[in-house]
C-alpha cells in the first residue's frame, strides 16, 4: 500500500513538472489557489531558485533501482541535480537520462515535514 502511494505521488509530481514546464502561463510569483471547502494547505512550494539548483530541503527522494519499488521500472532513481533541479522560472524539472543504456531519473515524494496523510495535489 505504501509503495503504491509513493508511486502515485511520484507520478503526480512528474505530471505537474511536465505540465508546468510546458505552460507559458505558469508563473513563479503566482499565488496558489485557496484550498477547497474542508481542505487545509499544509505545504506549498513555488520552486523558486536559480536554474540548476536543488529544490527546497522539504522534498524527499526514493533512490535506487526502479524495480525495487515494485513498479518494474528500468531506471535507477537518484537525487542527482542532473535528474531533478529547478529551472529558474518557478518549475521543478525531473529528467530521465540515458547514460549508455543505463537510465536514471528522480522520484520525489511528499515533503519531509508535513503531517498530511492523504495529500491532494494542485498545480498552477
Amino acid at each position: 500500500m505504501y509503495r503504491r502511494l509513493i508511486t502515485a505521488i511520484a507520478a503526480i509530481a512528474s505530471v505537474i513538472a511536465l505540465t508546468t514546464i510546458g505552460s507559458a502561463s505558469a508563473r513563479a510569483d503566482s499565488t496558489p489557489p485557496a484550498p477547497g471547502t474542508g481542505w487545509t494547505t499544509v505545504f506549498d512550494d513555488d520552486f523558486t531558485g536559480a536554474a540548476g539548483s536543488a529544490p527546497s530541503y522539504n522534498w524527499m527522494y526514493d533512490t535506487g533501482p526502479g524495480s525495487s519499488f515494485g513498479t518494474g521500472e528500468i531506471e535507477t532513481m537518484t537525487n542527482s541535480g542532473s535528474n531533478v533541479h529547478l529551472d529558474g522560472n518557478g518549475h521543478l524539472d525531473i529528467t530521465a537520462l540515458n547514460n549508455g543504456g543505463s537510465w536514471t531519473s528522480a522520484a520525489s515524494r511528499r515533503p519531509a515535514r508535513t503531517s498530511a496523510r492523504r495529500p491532494a495535489v494542485s498545480s498552477r
